[in-house]
């Protein structure tokens, strides 16, 4: 079988997207960095906008001689929201929906589609949040909220 980095990161793509358009049909998810630029994102596979770190992880012998590895790795993400004005509140909301979104799409399903193997499981973990205040392009003010937070898999699969 082999690693299941990519066939997790590849059903966390599909499944933030469909949970994210339903709570903010303007927002963008992206695998790695998207090339346009949004209000409201989500982002699988970075850890900030500004950063290339990617899944962070081990990967080891179960019993040796049976060929089975066992890999434990976590897949960085963040959600992002920018609202105009002075007040963090409206940035802080629409990022924890974007938040909430993702963390019941893994709750909902800790195997991810049947990527981790052997009763294996996904859960959110590292969640941090902050919030920053800014000039807008225009001028104006702009309250942001960034709130980053790893999927940590844990999975057994044959060498």
């Amino acid at each position: 079988m082999g690693t299941s980095i990519g066939a997790a990161t590849d059903w966390l793509v599909v499944n933030f997207t469909s949970a994210v358009a339903a709570v903010d049909s303007a927002a963008v998810v992206g695998d790695g960095m998207p090339s346009l630029s949004a209000s409201s994102m989500v982002v699988v596979g970075r850890t900030l906008p500004t950063d290339v770190q990617g899944v962070l992880g081990t990967q080891q012998p179960m019993v040796l001689g049976l060929g089975k590895n066992e890999e434990d790795y976590s897949i960085p993400c963040f959600a992002i929201a920018d609202r105009a004005g002075t007040a963090q509140k409206p940035s802080r909301d629409a990022a924890i929906v974007l938040f909430d979104a993702c963390a019941h799409v893994v709750a909902g399903d800790r195997e991810l589609g049947g990527a981790l193997l052997e009763g294996r499981y996904a859960w959110i973990d590292n969640v941090r949040i902050s919030q920053t205040q800014g000039a807008a392009k225009d001028g104006g003010a702009l309250c942001s909220t960034l709130i980053q937070f790893d999927v940590h898999c844990r999975n057994h699969y044959l060498a």
